[in-house]
C-alpha cells in the first residue's frame, strides 16, 4: 500500500508542480484521517492523526473537493507551513470514503480550475488503486495465516 500511496503522491506533485502533497487515510472505525503519505510535511509523521482544523477533514466529511485560493483568509490549517493556496480532493471508491489528496503551495497561480478538475478526476483512479493494494495485501496476509494453520493441523 505504501508503493501506490508514494506513486500517487509523486505524480499529483509532479503534475501539479505545488510543494506539498499528502494523502490522508481515513479510519472508519476511529473516524479519523491519519497522514498515509507526504512530501514536504516537516514535523508531521507518516500513521500521526491529522489536526482537526485541515481542509482534509471539511472534504472528509462532505465527500466534496474544495480549490482556496486565499489560504490565510480561511480558518484552514495546512500541513506546509508556506501555503497559500490548496486543493483538497476525497478519495471515494464504491460510495466509501478511503481518505483525502491534498496538494498545497505558496504559488497561487499553480492551483487553478482545470488542476482542480484533473485532480478530480486522478482521485477516483488513486483511490481505486489505494483500495487494490489494500485488498491485495488483506489477501496475502489471510494466505500467510491459511498457511500457518495448514501446518499446524498437519503436523500433529
Amino acid at each position: 500500500v505504501e508503493e501506490v500511496l508514494k506513486l500517487a503522491c509523486d505524480t499529483a506533485m509532479h503534475l501539479s508542480l505545488v510543494e506539498c502533497v499528502h494523502i490522508a487515510l481515513y479510519d472508519a472505525n476511529t473516524q479519523v484521517l491519519k497522514l498515509g503519505y507526504s512530501f514536504n510535511t516537516p514535523g508531521y509523521e507518516i500513521g500521526q492523526v491529522l489536526p482537526p482544523g485541515t481542509l482534509a477533514h471539511t472534504v472528509a466529511r462532505t465527500s466534496e473537493a474544495q480549490l482556496v485560493e486565499n489560504l490565510p483568509t480561511t480558518p484552514y490549517q495546512p500541513l506546509y507551513s508556506n501555503a497559500i493556496a490548496t486543493i483538497s480532493v476525497p478519495l471515494i471508491t464504491q460510495s466509501r470514503l478511503i481518505g483525502t489528496l491534498t496538494l498545497e503551495t505558496n504559488s497561487a497561480h499553480l492551483l487553478n480550475p482545470d488542476r482542480f478538475e484533473f485532480l478530480r478526476v486522478l482521485a477516483g483512479r488513486m483511490a481505486i488503486a489505494i483500495e487494490n493494494a489494500d485488498l491485495y495485501s488483506a489477501s496475502q496476509q489471510q494466505l500467510a495465516e491459511l498457511k500457518q494453520l495448514h501446518e499446524r493441523l498437519v503436523g500433529c
